[in-house]
């Protein structure tokens, strides 16, 4: 698995703004949407180590079961690779899984050579190889989840649609519920895998409220925002872990039900010659707007022609899909809400936006 570019919006996902079939896209900084930068799709809207799991991690590895099996699996690896044996306050560990626990305080451990207690293994060398542990169970997961089924999801969803929008003229589209169950569940875990996941308002909270805490006595040093970066981090990492196994806790799967008893499905639809809808760095988002109340819902541009919105709706309706025909107002309506939630990045297909936003 690569260290390198971790992608928090997946490329199989930008790959429907590619430029003239290329594997480029129209990249436009949200303060200067004059100036249009052709960026690779590979080259864009990563981090490095976005979801890597490492050694500085481990005080919030119990929270992710997966990566402390890893973990410890790497473990046993590197002292078999030494034929070393640990110990911990004079304790042989014979259970990995459990000194992962108390990895982060590997200095103090000792190593003797496993065909000889009295034999010292290379203490200096074994902890230098235990801190470069790295897990990379979220992207794996992620590459398996969105990455391999988006495209395949995405034109199933489509498909359905479009043959079915005309034997439903002027109703609700009924679409297979797993289909839409899809496509809904994949736009929840692009809200999650994005670094600035805000937990719809709870991370600035937590981040305001240990802050303060700091605050009160007198501590504003990096050190201290720092580590409340990393504490962020870890609830950040801990929601997404929760979304991709499957748990019976956490936003994705609270959230989800919240949409699956009560939220409708629309399709927007814009035509080629009408324009297109652009995305950004932020591409599924929830807006709130108390002036225009008709505009509220979760937004997720699908393609440049393609905008779902989920919005309050019948219960257990979620698969009765609406499906407007948007006009050229209405595209630079869209846009705009797309663009002003965005963080820094906004991407299209077109070289000038003029006419769409």
């Amino acid at each position: 698995m690569s260290v390198k570019n971790q992608h928090f919006i997946p490329q199989v996902y930008l790959k429907h703004w590619n430029v003239n079939g290329a594997e480029q896209v129209y990249c436009y900084k949200k303060g200067n949407l004059s100036e249009a930068v052709p960026k690779n799709i590979s080259k864009i809207l990563c981090q490095s180590h976005t979801y890597t799991i490492g050694y500085d991690d481990c005080f919030f590895i119990d929270f992710l079961p997966e990566a402390k099996k890893d973990f410890s699996n790497q473990l046993e690896r590197i002292l078999r690779e030494y034929s070393a044996v640990a110990y911990f306050d004079g304790k042989e560990i014979k259970d990995f899984y459990a000194a992962i626990d108390y990895l982060h305080r590997v200095d103090e451990w000792d190593f003797r050579k496993s065909s000889d207690f009295h034999l010292l293994a290379p203490k200096k060398a074994i902890v230098a190889r235990i801190k470069e542990i790295r897990s990379y169970i979220l992207e794996s997961r992620l590459d398996n989840y969105v990455e391999k089924k988006w495209s395949q999801s995405l034109n199933l969803f489509l498909q359905q649609l479009n043959d079915r929008k005309d034997l439903y003229e002027n109703e609700q589209i009924d679409i297979d519920s797993a289909v839409v169950d899809e496509i809904v569940s994949t736009m929840l875990i692009f809200m999650c895998r994005n670094p600035a996941f805000d937990c719809l308002g709870v991370f600035p909270w937590i981040k305001d409220f240990l802050l303060s805490a700091f605050n009160e006595q007198n501590d504003k040093s990096e050190e201290t925002i720092s580590i409340v970066n990393k504490q962020l981090r870890g609830a950040w990492l801990s929601q997404l872990y929760k979304a991709l196994y499957s748990s019976d806790t956490g936003f994705f799967v609270s959230f989800y039900s919240a949409l699956k008893r009560r939220a409708q499905a629309t399709i927007i639809y814009c035509p080629t010659d009408t324009g297109s809808f652009i995305t950004s760095d932020n591409p599924a988002f929830s807006y709130i707007d108390a002036t225009k109340p008709t505009y509220n819902a979760i937004y997720f541009p699908l393609t440049p022609q393609y905008l779902l919105l989920i919005g309050n709706g019948e219960k257990y309706s979620l698969n009765k899909v609406d499906y407007k025909i948007v006009s050229k107002k209405g595209v630079i309506n869209f846009n705009s809400i797309i663009c002003n939630m965005a963080y820094e990045k906004i991407i299209s297909n077109r070289s000038k936006l003029d006419d769409v936003l």
